[in-house]
């Protein structure tokens, strides 16, 4: 007989103040989990526990909707949970296969969404993707209701997809004109990963994407920017102090947008002329940022000079508050940021810039608001060290900052280059007199 295992478990409140919710995590005979229990009406209670952890306290008055929760009711669904935890460890032998005994393609889906959701804790936004693939691409093509492993008179004989299905799979995806060529790398990858999952869950014998062949896809160091002249045009075709801003931010100190969306007040250090980098906006929620790492950035004069003429509003002037607040106080609308840059892009006649072919009808690749921090990159360099840029743009490999450096400007070099030419011309030009000297000579 197996050993049983007591389910334990804990309660976790999660989110700001506004859009907090209740976790709960346990083990038992299967592993760990976590599940979303509902919107949490609690408020601190001012006591933690010998971990630090905050005691939750119902908030003052009624609750919100039915579905939130407060500590008692939280504590309520946790224990629901660990009656009904199994204590045994599920069966894995999959040699004999009765009605339900095979696992299916869907359930596979749904066990790495939940993997990479809670285990792996990716970001919502990067969940939303997954799921959005897992919908749109996975299961329609390999079937939610397929079973995992093939049956045959009430045993299993192997499982039912082989490299032959991935490789259809990868052929059909590539010969798709709604999509690049980079997409489908990333659907593979992601497919991979689904059945990567299933074999170490027991689910299957094989992944089938192991032998399969690989989407490459070419990388390109050309991308759109905007040298210092051409951005000043496009806020001066800006309508107001706070859009100024907001693209000043990205062009002079290289944030992505989720970091424009999320910086606060007490981030800019007008002391030490800094802006820390502490956070990111991910599908409506405060986030780490891309890499997970803090970082600062030097304060240029010219981006300075727009931040301070925000910080003479009249609200939301706490150092929690967002920089660009919306009238409510709530962070600025990513929608809204690009829409207020294509709109300058257009006042200061750079419009063409956002088709899909040039003047000459050739294709290009239209510029988005992530150009700006390309931008940034690209005039850092002539400015900083290469290490030093990297650092504050905040990218995880160096080479990812070298591409930008085919974008310095090559004035220096080329006046090398002229000095050495002037010097070896000059010596060729005098070798050339003598000899004609030494002919008249003659």
């Amino acid at each position: 007989m197996s050993q049983l295992t007591k389910p334990t478990g804990h309660l976790q409140v999660k989110g700001e103040r506004g859009s907090r919710r209740w976790f709960a995590l346990w083990r038992d005979a299967d592993g760990r989990h976590q599940r979303l229990l509902g919107p949490a009406h609690v408020k601190d209670s001012g006591r933690k526990t010998q971990r630090g952890a905050i005691i939750w306290r119902s908030a003052d008055g009624q609750k919100p909707t039915p579905s939130h929760l407060t500590p008692e009711e939280a504590a309520a669904a946790l224990r629901a949970i660990l009656e009904a935890a199994p204590r045994e460890p599920a069966a894995t032998e999959f040699a004999l296969a009765g009605p339900g005994a095979t696992a299916t393609f869907g359930d596979a889906v749904a066990e790495w969404l939940a993997y990479v959701e809670h285990e792996k804790q990716r970001k919502p936004s990067t969940v939303r993707d997954y799921r959005n693939v897992a919908r749109h691409d996975l299961l329609p093509r390999f079937g939610a209701e397929t079973p995992l492993r093939r049956v045959v008179r009430g045993r299993v004989v192997g499982d039912t997809f082989s490299i032959d299905d991935v490789e259809r799979f990868r052929r059909d995806l590539l010969a798709r004109e709604d999509l690049s060529s980079r997409t489908a790398q990333k659907v593979m990858t992601l497919c991979s990963s689904v059945f990567k999952l299933a074999k170490r869950r027991k689910m299957i014998d094989a992944n089938p994407c192991v032998d399969a062949e690989r989407i490459s896809v070419r990388a390109s160091d050309d991308f759109n920017i905007l040298s210092p002249i051409d951005f000043e045009a496009v806020v001066r075709a800006c309508t107001g102090p706070r859009e100024v801003a907001v693209v000043s931010v990205a062009f002079y100190a290289g944030l992505r947008l989720g970091e424009i969306r999320e910086l606060r007040r007490g981030d800019v250090d007008w002391a030490k002329r800094m802006i820390y980098v502490r956070a990111n906006a991910s599908a409506g929620q405060r986030s780490t940022t891309k890499g997970g790492r803090v970082r600062s950035v030097p304060l240029v004069d010219e981006l300075a000079r727009r931040l301070e003429t925000l910080s003479r509003r009249r609200h939301w002037t706490d150092a929690d508050d967002y920089v660009f607040a919306t009238d409510r106080g709530a962070r600025i609308a990513d929608k809204d940021v690009r829409s207020l840059f294509y709109d300058s892009l257009d006042g200061a006649g750079f419009a063409n810039l956002r088709g899909d072919v040039d003047k000459h009808g050739d294709p290009q690749k239209p510029i988005v608001f992530h150009d700006l921090r390309h931008s940034y990159c690209s005039w850092a360099v002539d400015v900083w060290p290469v290490p030093d840029v990297r650092a504050f743009a905040g990218h995880r490999d160096i080479s990812t900052t070298m591409k930008c450096v085919h974008r310095t400007a090559k004035a220096t070099h080329a006046t090398m280059a002229d000095e050495a030419l002037r010097r070896m011309l000059a010596s060729a030009g005098d070798a050339v007199g003598l000899t004609a000297a030494h002919a008249d000579a003659r």
